[in-house]
């Protein structure tokens, strides 16, 4: 990305970038396109799976917070970074995406896009 775009471009090449992660999540793919793995039986059979009404397809979702709260964090230059301010909703999406923290024992890496994907973004907001 360029650093001369104005920064109105950059924000919302950001938000598109945001976008496409959840929705890419919510269909149950990883950031390379693949399918997320699949839950166990443990938490499938889990009161926490139950009670917010789970479906049996992995799509990063339980209560909605931790994609609800992916963030820009910063712009500068060619730069976008963007993650989460609440420790809580980073560690959860750390978790999930090393699959080594507490509740998460599958990687599920759902925090990124293709090549395809970004460049599909940019030639959508005349910057590809």
């Amino acid at each position: 990305m360029p650093e001369d775009l104005p920064k109105s471009t950059k924000e919302r090449i950001a938000q598109a970038i945001i976008d496409k992660i959840i929705a890419n999540s919510e269909a149950g793919l990883n950031r390379t396109g693949g399918s997320l793995p699949k839950y166990s039986k443990g938490y499938l059979n889990s009161d926490a799976f139950t009670a917010f009404g789970k479906d049996s397809k992995p799509n990063m979702t339980l209560s909605g917070d931790m994609l609800g709260q992916i963030d820009v964090l910063g712009i500068s230059g060619d730069t976008i970074k963007i993650g989460w301010d609440s420790e809580l909703e980073n560690a959860k999406a750390h978790g999930n995406i090393t699959g080594q923290e507490g509740l998460w024992k599958k990687k599920r890496d759902f925090f990124g896009l293709t090549a395809k994907e970004i460049k599909e973004i940019l030639d959508a907001n005349g910057e590809g």
